[in-house]
């Protein structure tokens, strides 16, 4: 190849110029000059650098025929889309005359003008004669005709000529696939895999998602694989996360919510009812223990106890007139003795205290169901003198619904506590109330839910069990007050729960 390097040891033998695009294959056996031969996405066996194609299209001048009169000329324009290249058309319809009266002598000449590929002005000639085909090859931006009287630039005549459709082609240069995907690596979403696999339809190709299963065994509508609470406790409501929403962060989601805007876990007097939410009235009540004298003859122990309503609470009351004798003749010695048990509003029991001087005051804060107060002999347990205390009469309020409940007298109250039974409680679509006397009539049920709202009003039949509808009512915490013409029955804390 003559290029001074013996062929032994030529890696380029029967090329002058070797490998002048450093693609690996000699100029002589060089598919695509200046760009890499080894380089074939589509493996058609076309090197990428000169893989393209041309697709035809055409386009035409804004008319079909350009006019001129007098001096100087005028011109018609057509720009071509992105990568247009080999553009092609006729002007046709020329004339010209040159003998007879000078003034009306003319010759119809056009100039044909382009912008090419690299932004250049170009001048492809000037012509006349009876029609022109116009070729250009290559990238081709802009073409531009212009008509003129090519005898002396000043003719009276009305000059033109007919312009064809253009036709040319757009270059569609093949991108670069490294993957053989199919989609180009400038829009390719997961490079190096294949991006029209997407087993879940997330949009996200397997190759590349990080989530690609479809399980979800909570049910809430998201991924195992990106659910921060796989089983969360209030599936038809959470987050993208798949965390079940808490609107008012008490840590209980919003189905379950029992007071949605509070704190669920915030019940101070132990009612069942969040403190946001409880609003219902605390009605002061008095009620007395079977005797205001508790006495014990010495020996053992003697007890007197007092039940209130399920929902009765801060109950405070006093012992007084504690003695003893504790000197002189041992026989005679002895000291007044009281301990003071309840059940709270849980139903257990629980012990106050036991005491000895002369005055007790007794307060138990929250729920109360009962309340106990036992007498003994403090000092020996065996006292031939008798024993007594003094009890106050016990005061302690009672939640209702606001401006159903007066204070009744004790009677009344045990009276009526006893005449009521409501079940089930909890309920789900009913309620059954219970009359265990036959005087009650002209009575009627109402319901109120935890924010005191009236949500349900029912005259009451005259027999022994009324049931009430509750099916329309939402889950959660009522007070259903009973009353007559006469009275205020009851209230009762229900729970409806399905």
């Amino acid at each position: 190849d003559g290029d001074s390097i013996p062929n032994g040891c030529d890696d380029c033998p029967n090329s002058a110029t070797g490998d002048s695009d450093g693609d690996g294959v000699c100029d002589d056996l060089d598919r695509c000059p200046g760009g890499d031969d080894t380089i074939d996405t589509d493996r058609d066996g076309i090197p990428d650098a000169c893989d393209y194609s041309c697709t035809a299209d055409s386009l035409s001048f804004d008319t079909s025929i350009l006019s001129h009169t007098g001096t100087g000329s005028n011109s018609i324009s057509v720009s071509f889309p992105d990568n247009c290249q080999n553009v092609e058309f006729t002007i046709t319809g020329f004339n010209e005359v040159t003998g007879g009266k000078p003034s009306n002598r003319y010759i119809e000449e056009v100039s044909v003008n382009y912008v090419d590929g690299l932004g250049t002005e170009q001048s492809y000639g000037t012509f006349s004669g009876n029609s022109v085909d116009v070729i250009i090859m290559g990238r081709v931006q802009s073409v531009t005709v212009s008509l003129r009287d090519g005898y002396d630039d000043n003719t009276p005549e009305n000059l033109s000529v007919d312009l064809s459709t253009i036709n040319f082609c757009i270059e569609s240069v093949p991108c670069v696939d490294s993957d053989g995907d199919g989609v180009c690596d400038s829009d390719d979403k997961c490079p190096g895999f294949d991006d029209t696999i997407d087993a879940d339809a997330d949009g996200i190709p397997d190759g590349c998602d990080t989530c690609n299963d479809l399980f979800d065994s909570d049910g809430d509508g998201v991924r195992d694989c990106i659910d921060q609470e796989i089983n969360s406790p209030c599936t038809n409501n959470v987050d993208a996360n798949g965390v079940s929403m808490d609107s008012d962060g008490d840590g209980v989601c919003d189905d379950l919510d029992v007071c949605q805007g509070g704190d669920d876990h915030i019940d101070e007097d132990g009612n069942g009812i969040p403190d946001f939410c409880d609003v219902l009235e605390c009605q002061a009540q008095t009620l007395n223990f079977d005797s205001n004298t508790l006495v014990n003859s010495g020996i053992g122990t003697t007890s007197t106890t007092v039940t209130f309503d399920a929902i009765s609470k801060d109950v405070s009351f006093t012992i007084s007139g504690l003695d003893e004798v504790t000197n002189g003749k041992p026989d005679s010695r002895f000291i007044e003795q009281v301990t003071i048990t309840y059940i709270d509003g849980q139903g257990n029991t629980q012990n106050y205290g036991t005491f000895n001087g002369s005055t007790v005051a007794v307060q138990l804060l929250g729920i109360v169901q009962s309340v106990t107060v036992s007498l003994t002999d403090g000092y020996a347990g065996n006292s031939p003198t008798a024993l007594s205390v003094n009890l106050s009469a016990i005061d302690f309020c009672k939640e209702v619904a606001p401006g159903e409940f007066t204070t009744l007298g004790s009677d009344d109250k045990q009276r009526n506590l006893s005449t009521i039974k409501m079940y089930p409680n909890p309920a789900s679509n009913v309620i059954n109330i219970k009359f265990t006397r036959n005087d009650i009539s002209n009575a009627e049920v109402k319901l109120y839910n935890v924010k005191g709202q009236l949500v349900l009003q029912k005259e009451l039949n005259e027999t022994q069990v009324n049931t009430i509808e509750l099916s329309n009512m939402s889950e959660g915490f009522y007070i259903l007050v009973i009353k007559n013409d006469k009275h205020n029955l009851g209230a009762h804390k229900i729970v409806i729960r399905r």
